[in-house]
């Protein structure tokens, strides 16, 4: 007992330090979040190398634990140091690789395709060298074996957790307090199989991430960012096969799904939504299940707490199969309806309404292409225009088309117009975004329930349409001054995303 106490205090200790480090040395002035895309919640900028922090506390726990523990408790030789020799070792090496790829990202902003070419060979290394589903052990069949769907199963499992748990750290706390949630669970699945190794494995993760936690939870002083998202959802993954793994059939149970059930059941239902609403699967969105908790009136505390039970329910259900093994199909039957309750109680309509949303696809997918053609060629749409009433009526088209419930247009004394569309006394006004160029200044309004349109493609083109409109203002301004200042000026975009008013409350004029 003293050496796990040993374990999890070091981890602590050290990833605090780091954190401390980070925040008070000024690299986060070098290293921040600012609000880049419609996602995001924060405006401040936020450190977000928190990942050192938790990556290094781990790291360097697991080296003094090797260095310094000359035996564990019930076992004759140093399990830990048996473990670094084989299969481990490779977790280690794969581990600090894919805490290279996230921090690359963090700092440089790599694209794409680069940081998930990194994940797969990082993934696809450990899949080779030791770490892959063999067997697998599915309700009602038994023990099956993979054979040549070993390795590409094991691959996309590693690859999906990481990316999984990239997507709902978006929150302050969430993944954070997830991956200690799931931790927790492999935690006790290890200590009732009395696997030493996966029990200091376990309690070093669980150190580290809860000296992140303390400075990442509301309001958050750090992110993880993808070096530490990366880095979680890789250790959840390997570990979560590596401590459920049937000792005497070698086979992997579908556990390590119902685990991690929150961040798998999140991302998959978004790539199912988006392809209903034809958006890209991987166009990133503000309508995940925080996001959903924060629509609905939850505070982020509260909307993290909900996530927090959540993510407990599933640790439950999958703890509750090693108390009574013959729950297996029972339980992974539990963790469907859990997953299933907790989208209606979010209130998507693909799972209040699906055969509806289905019969509306093929209109939303012509929405967004014609809304996406418009938006790219939008400097010929406005430039067509040979006045300035016929400008501000393609405008006010473009934004009928975005469904934007209200604008209003500020250009100095001359011009202050607004738009609105049919504006439901009962509906909320919840979001804002805000767009200033010189002395042009343009307010867009949303409705609470049109959140689920947001995207990164969204936001992208939207700034265009802005910036587009603003230049052709200036084709009917009477002052060249003007003119230039407003051309020369940079294009600022903030946002307001707390409940703002009910229309009728709301000023336009």
């Amino acid at each position: 007992m003293n050496t796990f106490l040993f374990v999890f205090v070091i981890a602590l200790l050290v990833s605090t330090t780091f954190i401390l480090f980070l925040l008070y040395s000024g690299s986060g002035r070098f290293f921040t979040k600012q609000q880049s895309s419609l996602r995001d919640s924060h405006v401040k900028e936020i450190p977000r190398l928190g990942g050192v922090g938790i990556t290094l506390g781990f790291l360097i726990t697991i080296s003094l634990a090797y260095s310094l523990i000359g035996g564990l408790p019930n076992s004759p030789e140093n399990p830990l140091s048996l473990a670094l020799q084989g299969p481990l070792f490779i977790f280690l090496i794969g581990g600090f690789s894919i805490f290279t790829v996230g921090l690359a990202d963090d700092i440089w902003n790599i694209r794409i395709r680069y940081k998930l070419l990194g994940q797969i060979l990082v993934a696809a290394f450990v899949s080779w060298f030791g770490l892959s589903i063999e067997k697998i052990d599915l309700p009602v069949y038994g023990a099956q074996e993979l054979g040549f769907f070993a390795f590409p199963l094991t691959t996309l499992w590693i690859v999906g957790v990481m990316n999984a748990l990239n997507l709902i750290d978006g929150l302050d706390g969430l993944a954070s307090g997830v991956s200690m949630i799931a931790l927790t669970g492999l935690l006790v699945i290890s200590i009732i199989q009395v696997d030493v190794v996966i029990i200091v494995f376990s309690l070093a993760l669980i150190g580290s991430i809860l000296g992140f936690w303390l400075f990442n939870r509301h309001p958050a002083s750090i992110f993880m960012g993808d070096s530490g998202s990366l880095f979680l959802g890789y250790c959840l993954s390997t570990l979560s096969i590596w401590g459920m793994r049937n000792s005497e059939t070698g086979a992997v149970n579908l556990l390590p799904i119902v685990l991690l059930g929150l961040p798998i059941l999140d991302t998959l239902f978004s790539f199912f939504r988006r392809q209903l609403q034809g958006i890209p699967f991987y166009s990133a969105d503000k309508n995940h299940m925080h996001h959903r908790l924060l629509a609905k009136g939850y505070s982020i505390p509260q909307a993290v707490l909900v996530m927090y039970l959540i993510a407990t329910g599933f640790s439950i259900l999958a703890l509750a199969v090693y108390w009574q093994p013959d729950w297996y199909l029972v339980m992974c039957l539990a963790a469907i309806l859990l997953g299933y309750f907790s989208l209606l109680f979010l209130e998507y309509k693909e799972i209040k309404a699906p055969f509806k949303m289905m019969k509306e696809t093929a209109t939303l997918k012509r929405q967004r292409s014609f809304v996406n053609a418009l938006s790219e060629h939008i400097d010929v749409f406005f430039e067509k225009d040979t006045s300035l009433d016929d400008l501000l009526k393609s405008f006010a088209f473009w934004a009928s088309q975005m469904k934007i419930a209200a604008y209003s247009i500020e250009a100095g004394k001359k011009l202050n117009t607004h738009y609105q569309a049919s504006l439901s006394a009962t509906k909320t006004i919840s979001r804002q975004l805000i767009y200033e160029k010189g002395h042009v200044r343009i307010r867009l309004d949303f409705y609470a329930d049109e959140l689920d349109v947001d995207s990164d493609v969204k936001g992208k083109l939207m700034d265009r349409v802005v910036q587009e409109f603003i230049k052709n203002m200036c084709r009917f301004a009477e002052d060249e001054t003007d003119i230039e200042d407003v051309i020369s000026a940079p294009l600022h975009r903030k946002e307001t995303t707390e409940h703002i008013a009910t229309p009728n409350s709301l000023d336009y004029n």
